[in-house]
């Protein structure tokens, strides 16, 4: 199965492999510590968030933590 996803991964544009990629590291991380996976195994198959990609998600954490006094 490892194998087909590969294939089918590379055939993503690179915004699609990111998206993949973020949602990979989420399932890792949100399974804990298991040794199912990890950060070391999946770079080694999908790479690793470039820095505007990583300024990006960022930037939007921050937004979402921001207080809108007016707002309600």
């Amino acid at each position: 199965m490892g194998e087909a996803l590969l294939q089918m991964y590379e055939t993503l544009d690179e915004q699609s492999q990111k998206e993949v990629y973020n949602f990979v590291a989420y399932l890792v991380y949100k399974q804990g510590k298991q040794k199912t996976a990890s950060q070391e195994h999946i770079d080694k198959f999908f790479g690793i968030i470039d820095d505007e990609t990583a300024k990006t998600m960022l930037e939007a954490s921050q937004e979402c933590r921001r207080i809108e006094p007016d707002e309600w």
